[in-house]
């Protein structure tokens, strides 16, 4: 055995520099997760963890199947519906205020790797059209198809709803949402 690393091993009592990718070497996220994560569960506990994860993992899938649809996974049509539909959930659940602070303190987090200003941006506004959603609307994803299909989301250099999207279309059902 060698625990520190004499011979050459893994010294265990050393943090590794930068072991694999998509990790927060400056610890800078700590103030995202403790913002939005601490705040979740001071006001609803770990109920409250459970439900943002399955929400989180909810709007992933809402994208994927968008994607499938109108595509622009990234920066596009699909993402502008993620962050509503995301938005929106949050809001149902959190309500208005913690949806809000979760939104921009998540794109925060994103402007210290590096993202485009125009991303941000168009994610906030996206993340503000699904808070109003969540405010008025009975389901998340009819909402925000409605909110894409009238041209009320923002991409990059603007959305237009050249490809409509019905609750059930093809292979993806938007109405599982």
């Amino acid at each position: 055995p060698d625990p520190i690393g004499l011979r050459g091993g893994w010294n265990m009592y050393q943090y590794p520099l930068n072991p694999i990718q998509v990790i927060d070497p400056m610890g800078l996220d700590a103030i995202e997760n403790m913002t939005s994560g601490g705040l979740i569960y001071a006001v609803s506990g770990v109920p409250g963890l459970i439900a943002a994860n399955s929400i989180t993992n909810s709007a992933y899938q809402f994208g994927y199947d968008m994607d499938a649809i109108v595509g622009g996974a990234h920066n596009g049509a699909a993402d502008a519906m993620r962050h509503c539909y995301l938005m929106c959930r949050m809001t149902k659940t959190f309500g208005s205020t913690i949806a809000d602070v979760i939104g921009k303190n998540h794109e925060a987090a994103g402007n210290r790797q590096g993202q485009p200003a125009k991303e941000r941006i168009m994610d906030l506004k996206n993340n503000t059209v699904g808070i109003a959603c969540g405010d008025f609307s009975a389901k998340c994803s009819d909402a925000c198809i409605e909110k894409y299909n009238t041209g009320q989301l923002f991409g990059l250099d603007g959305i237009k709803a050249d490809n409509p999207i019905k609750a059930k279309q093809g292979s993806s059902d938007a109405s599982n949402y």
